[in-house]
């Protein structure tokens, strides 16, 4: 049979708690990146001035990012805990995550900030995430049943790039900012490279395998 035939499905598997949770924080993004531009561009305005009206999308941005890592802590307990993994939930988790951090990126690595994200920090994750997709895509067409490996450092990775969108927001001193910084890009390096041979790994045993085979 064709793996293209038709399957059943299961409403109950997509519409779960934490599929929503996820689909709820996808849907906040656009509404937190209009407070971010807004906060950049009020805080750039009051350079030298007594003007403190940044403060309140400050605030607000805060308040949504928070509850967008809040909802993204409790989604994947709440998955595992409840039996709610699916492969929906598989692909939407990670797209919400990387849409939050891309749009930070997007929104505060601006010059005309006090304290905005060095470019190379923001290329240096667009190109670790394009390696990511591109790599993904590569596997899935050339093996059978690519496999996602955990990563060890996939989670301190992303605390300390939410890290750095916190200090922006709250104006850290330019000396902690530059240490965190330097910190994050360590770590996405490191766990890009973990990443990256993960892959390869998979592809030289897909391909140890397919020579023995026609041996």
């Amino acid at each position: 049979m064709s793996s293209f035939a038709p399957t059943h499905f299961d409403v109950h598997r997509i519409f779960t708690v934490a599929n929503v949770l996820s689909l709820l924080r996808l849907l906040v993004v656009p509404v937190w990146c209009i407070y971010l531009n807004r906060f950049a561009a009020e805080v750039g305005h009051s350079l030298g001035t007594p003007d403190i009206a940044w403060k309140e999308s400050r605030n607000i941005a805060l308040f949504l990012l928070t509850v967008m890592i809040f909802t993204d802590i409790i989604d994947g307990w709440i998955a595992r805990r409840f039996n709610q993994v699916s492969p929906f939930g598989t692909f939407l988790d990670p797209t919400a995550d990387k849409t939050m951090q891309l749009s930070a990126l997007l929104c505060l690595t601006r010059p005309d900030l006090p304290l905005f994200i060095p470019l190379f920090y923001t290329l240096s994750l667009f190109y670790r995430d394009f390696a990511q997709v591109a790599g993904w895509v590569f596997l899935k067409f050339v093996l059978p049943a690519p496999k996602i490996v955990p990563n060890p450092l996939g989670r301190i990775t992303t605390t300390a790039q939410v890290a750095v969108v916190y200090a922006v927001l709250l104006r850290i001193e330019n000396s902690w900012f530059l240490g965190l910084v330097i910190i994050a890009w360590l770590l996405t390096v490191c766990s890009a490279v973990i990443y990256i041979r993960a892959g390869q790994i998979q592809y030289i045993h897909y391909e140890r395998d397919q020579s023995q085979f026609f041996r």
